[in-house]
């Protein structure tokens, strides 16, 4: 098995097919996002970046990884990738500690 760039990169956008993207964009209700964009309070904001980019990640994924974007390109997508990542996370970690009503 080769570890070189190119075959990671094969193996990476084989493992994203198109029905884990579809079924991953098909889980946004696009009608309830698209009401929401007009009463969003400010601490709503960033629940719903990362509901959103739960459902666009693996689309993001695929395309961050296609050979024809020149490499530097797919590197600062990657980085955006990762970025967004540690955001959802620290997102998730925040709502945990927050008090239930």
């Amino acid at each position: 098995m080769s570890t070189s760039p190119i075959h990671m990169e094969q193996l990476a956008l084989a493992q994203i097919s198109y029905d884990a993207i579809d079924a991953s964009i098909r889980s946004l209700d696009m009608e309830e996002e698209q009401g929401n964009t007009l009463i969003a309070a400010p601490g709503s904001r960033l629940e719903r970046v990362a509901k959103i980019y739960r459902a666009v990640k693996p689309l993001l994924k695929a395309i961050a990884i296609l050979p024809l974007l020149p490499p530097t390109w797919r590197a600062v997508l990657q980085l955006f990738l990762s970025t967004l990542d540690e955001v959802d996370a620290s997102f998730k970690a925040g709502k945990d500690l927050e008090p239930q009503s």
